[in-house]
């Protein structure tokens, strides 16, 4: 966010778009606040919690090491340019990452998933309309 936001930015954009989220896809506002609980600090660009949730509940499978390459998977990106980056978390929520998986005593790969697209009523999607992340500049 930066300080010479214009006006039609937020009345144009950002409203509508958290009111079409709210009332009509259902998903639940979260303040900036309740949205700083749930990260491991104002660098993380990530609700980590609710994310390690959803992987485990996902992905039961999934040990610890699994566990951080998924949530470094889309919280540690490196891009050129913003779309970049983008464009690579959008392709690994979309279709998941690789790790490894102990199975009859031996390691293979999986799929993690990010998403549940077998049945979406059992994913949670909230939104927080504003929050600060701290990074390098």
């Amino acid at each position: 966010m930066t300080a010479a936001r214009r006006p039609e930015e937020l009345t144009e954009v950002e409203l509508p778009a958290a009111e079409a989220l709210e009332v009509v896809h259902g998903w639940r506002p979260l303040t900036p606040a309740e949205a700083d609980l749930l990260r491991d600090g104002p660098s993380e660009p990530i609700l980590a919690q609710r994310l390690t949730e959803a992987l485990r509940r996902l992905n039961p499978w999934l040990d610890e090491d699994g566990l951080r390459r998924a949530l470094a998977a889309v919280s540690r990106v490196a891009g050129a340019d913003l779309l970049e980056v983008n464009e690579k978390v959008h392709t690994v929520l979309t279709y998941g990452v690789t790790a490894g998986a102990e199975a009859g005593g031996r390691r293979r790969s999986r799929t993690v998933r990010f998403f549940d697209f077998d049945d979406p009523g059992g994913n949670t999607f909230e939104l927080v309309r504003q929050f600060r992340v701290r990074g390098p500049r």
